[in-house]
């Protein structure tokens, strides 16, 4: 595992480091109208085969991080995610319309931040233990020209539900999901399991989106191994959105979105008693601000988040979130993204009672410069302030800083 780790990590940084030199010297390949290749290895028939129907991807993300002072621990260490995605268009392929049939399988390798922070909304939104296994294997049908979508298979409802454009270019997580959806093992990163969602456009700028999972998509003992089984005491997690979405122009972009779930199924609290059903609702909302020019966007952006769970099952009964977004604060460099956020993820009486001397409530602000500097490699530094981690008051205010590597390989 650690040979094939450090093959990885060595793999990217010299993709990044090889590709970017030719960047600069201007000599990279160029397809036959001028544009750069979007992959760091070049094409090698992949645009051929998306002719085809047939799309292939490698994608590397590695977190180099370190906790400067406060939390469990000072330590740095490098966390990372290695994705293949294999999709098949099922009209190009010449099989049938309007089908697609997506599979990813994703290799977690590295330190994990969170033993060295000892925080409750993970500093990193990639943050997991070490396995490689499918993350998504999934079949999707669309009718009246997408309008209607209905998926079946397995699927993470974390890149369908409770997302928003501006907060997910944070690296901490519970601005790329609110804290209060995903405190149990339901169908997320890593461990994700079987369902059907359905997707409908209402109007021209308004939807419902709507899942049924597993309720229990790991196993019986830890995270780390998939039950696919289905059963009664398991139960199901239901989950449903309603929304707005205007994208019809970049600068008047805007979304509001009002979600609830239901986890049908049994499962232990947190004073060790077993509980059927949990239930919690969300809030979540974005809006450009001010375009750089009409039609742009560029410019500056906000956003806002808000969850609730249930207070006497649940650690973190209420979740809130906020920041701005700025695309091109640099002149000359449009898609560079500039964002300063804050969050709060509040511990219930019921936690508190059975943690006697937990605090009220963790704290996180995020700043983040995430940099475009090729079609296939970005950089993103991120330095986060969190304040009372875990809510143990053992654990002094914590600093960590982040650099982030995307690389399309």
């Amino acid at each position: 595992m650690k040979q094939a780790r450090n093959a990885l990590l060595i793999l990217t940084l010299a993709a990044a480091i090889l590709f970017r030199r030719e960047c600069v010297a201007q000599v990279e390949s160029e397809s036959e109208d001028g544009s750069t290749s979007p992959y760091a290895l070049g094409d090698l028939g992949r645009e051929k085969l998306a002719e085809q129907g047939y799309r292939i991807e490698i994608f590397a993300m590695n977190d180099t991080w370190g906790n400067t002072t406060g939390g469990v621990s000072r330590r740095a260490r490098v966390l990372g995610n290695l994705y293949t995605m294999a999709e098949i268009d099922t009209e190009k392929a010449g099989w049938w319309d309007a089908g697609r049939i997506h599979f990813e399988g994703v290799y977690i390798y590295g330190g994990r931040p969170v033993r060295a922070v000892g925080d409750f909304q993970y500093t990193s939104s990639i943050d997991s233990f070490e396995t490689y296994d499918i993350w998504e294997s999934y079949y999707e049908h669309s009718v009246s020209d997408d309008r209607l979508k209905v998926l079946i298979g397995i699927k993470d409802l974390t890149r369908e539900f409770a997302v928003l454009q501006f907060a997910y270019r944070g690296i901490n997580s519970s601005f790329t999901t609110p804290a209060t959806i995903t405190q149990y093992g339901y169908s997320f990163y890593p461990t994700t399991g079987l369902g059907i969602q359905a997707f409908a456009k209402t109007s021209e700028d308004t939807y419902v989106l709507a899942a049924v999972y597993d309720g229990k998509p790991s196993g019986p003992i830890t995270w780390r191994s998939h039950d696919y089984g289905l059963s009664s005491r398991d139960g199901a997690y239901c989950i449903s959105e309603f929304g707005y979405e205007d994208t019809k122009v970049s600068d008047s972009y805007g979304k509001l979105a009002l979600g609830a779930w239901h986890n049908t199924g049994h499962f232990t609290d947190i004073n060790g008693y077993e509980r059927t059903g949990n239930t919690g609702v969300y809030l979540i909302g974005e809006r450009m601000l001010l375009a750089e020019s009409e039609g742009s966007s560029q410019g500056l952006g906000v956003f806002g988040q808000a969850g609730q769970a249930a207070q006497d099952r649940n650690p973190n009964s209420w979740y809130f979130g906020g920041g701005l977004h700025y695309q091109g604060p640099i002149p000359d460099r449009d898609d560079d993204e500039l964002l300063l956020a804050v969050n709060m993820a509040t511990f219930s009486s019921r936690y508190r009672s059975a943690y006697p001397g937990t605090e009220y409530a963790e704290r996180v602000v995020e700043l983040s410069y995430r940099m475009t500097l090729t079609p296939y490699l970005t950089l993103t530094p991120d330095v986060q302030y969190v304040n009372n981690p875990g809510g143990d008051p053992t654990h002094n205010d914590a600093v960590v800083v982040y650099l982030r590597s995307e690389v399309l390989l």
